[in-house]
């Protein structure tokens, strides 16, 4: 089987409003991929360059988030919630 992580790209489109009122710290791998850069989140602009992240296990976190939230969102063995227990595991 061929794993994408294209449902974690981005977030939930904002329509999706039972979605924010359950996740209060939504991620993306969109948002991670800014804080690498140095993007502030929300603001368009240049990168500056400094990653959020000051080590490995903040960047570790970080990302366990998208996970954590897969799995409160989504019902047990849904396929979303199965494709994030597949992906945390990558």
């Amino acid at each position: 089987m061929i794993t994408t992580f294209e449902d974690f790209v981005e977030l939930p489109p904002k329509d999706l409003k039972d979605y924010y009122a359950v996740i209060q710290d939504p991620r993306s791998l969109q948002t991670l991929w800014e804080q690498v850069q140095g993007i502030e989140i929300g603001k368009k602009g240049l990168p500056t360059g400094v990653s959020k992240f000051g080590n490995w296990d903040e960047f570790e976190a970080e990302t366990s988030m998208i996970w954590a939230n897969a799995y409160h969102y989504n019902e047990d063995d849904s396929e979303i919630f199965n494709l994030a227990k597949e992906l945390e595991v990558c």
